[in-house]
């Protein structure tokens, strides 16, 4: 049965695709593919990789070829910091910080440390009835 122009197509742009990816250094690649993942960590872990990589091409140590990977490795994950620092940044402004504009410096570490408060004495009691259990709690009341 004779194939389709489509399946042609994708099959020799999956050689193509597996040629040049056999072609490029393991780890070049593992830091681009670390730096296009938006978690912190992992972005972070392919800047480092990608940072490596630089200095090993100025050494001489990683062909000409892998420069352009590199870059942008180094490129993607700074993007990502960026992008992922004013999502966090707008978040903890959003939660945080309007109640320090609203009632003060003075009255935020008061709402604060009554927050925590309040979540020891949650504990406490979650503690409290996990142990005794609810008929054994309504006893001692």
């Amino acid at each position: 049965m004779p194939s389709s122009a489509l399946e042609d197509f994708v099959r020799d742009l999956k050689k193509k695709f597996l040629f040049w990816v056999k072609n490029q250094d393991r780890f070049v690649l593992i830091g681009l593919i670390f730096s296009m993942i938006p978690i912190p960590p992992s972005f972070l872990i392919g800047l480092f990789i990608g940072s490596i990589n630089l200095f090993l091409f100025l050494t001489g140590k990683l062909e000409r070829r892998h420069f352009n990977l590199i870059l942008l490795t180094i490129f993607i994950s700074i993007f990502n910091l960026l992008l992922t620092g004013y999502i966090y940044f707008s978040i903890y402004k959003t939660f945080w910080m309007l109640d320090i504009f609203r009632v003060g410096v003075i009255g935020f570490t008061k709402n604060y440390f009554s927050l925590i408060e309040r979540f020891l004495f949650w504990v406490l009691d979650f503690v409290r009835n996990f142990f005794l259990g609810h008929d054994k709690m309504a006893q001692t009341v």
